[in-house]
């Protein structure tokens, strides 16, 4: 997992990671909005799961690009519940619950070959210029 600062004024916060070993800690950024870019999906489920757990748990920002397009074409999510894994589809359908969004990489989306109409409920298709405005706007982005 990767902390990018993003453009802009930022504050300095400490995150306690659950179940990581006492007194470690995640140093970032933040203006009190999160961005979490995946972008793995069927190729690394385990990276996924692990961003996706983040963003349905708070109001934050799922971006999807590159292989994690895949998460927002219906039918997806389902194929990597199961085994060790939590219901994908449930964690993925909890951030517009939890007040987030889901944000999909148009070019990664077209370029694997989805229809707009295989998007899920909540999703929507954004151009290639929204990372770079979110970062000015100085938002944290935390990528899987």
């Amino acid at each position: 997992m990767y902390l990018a600062r993003a453009l802009g004024s930022v504050t300095r916060v400490r995150i306690r990671v659950r179940g990581a070993a006492p007194g470690f800690t995640l140093t970032g950024v933040t203006n009190h909005r999160l961005v979490v870019l995946l972008l793995h999906s069927t190729d690394e489920p385990d990276l996924a799961v692990a961003g996706l757990r983040i963003a349905a748990h708070g109001a934050a920002i799922l971006a999807l690009d590159g292989e994690g397009v895949r998460l927002a074409a219906q039918g997806v999510a389902e194929t990597l519940s199961g085994g060790p894994r939590p219901d994908v589809k449930a964690l993925l359908g909890a951030v517009p619950r939890a007040n987030g969004e889901i944000l999909v990489q148009r070019d990664a989306w077209r370029e694997r070959g989805y229809q707009d109409s295989a998007l899920v409920a909540g999703a929507l298709l954004v151009g290639a210029e929204t990372w770079a405005r979110l970062a000015r706007e100085g938002v944290t982005f935390v990528t899987y």
